[in-house]
């Protein structure tokens, strides 16, 4: 969501944070590690990964997590639109 927690996730992610988003932020807190993709400005087209069907909702489900310890070497993330599952 687009309210900061210190040390495990920044201001840009994209929505309000639901339970499943709680037990993530749970999740890093406990192995140390950061939501990467909150962390930096991107336009919205770079922050959804899911779009309804109609394509009036847009949710941000996919994230890159790393380990704390990296952080400083972390300069830019982005994700890509669509699928690549190779079928």
């Amino acid at each position: 969501g687009e309210t900061a927690v210190p040390g495990i996730a920044g201001k840009f992610g994209l929505g309000k944070r639901n339970e499943a988003g709680e037990k993530l932020i749970d999740f890093c807190q406990e192995n140390h590690m950061i939501i990467t993709n909150t962390c930096f400005k991107q336009p919205k087209r770079r922050i959804y990964t899911w779009t309804t069907p109609s394509g009036q909702h847009r949710n941000q489900i996919d994230y890159i997590l790393c380990n704390r310890r990296w952080k400083s070497s972390i300069t830019s993330i982005k994700t890509r639109p669509g699928a690549d599952c190779g079928t």
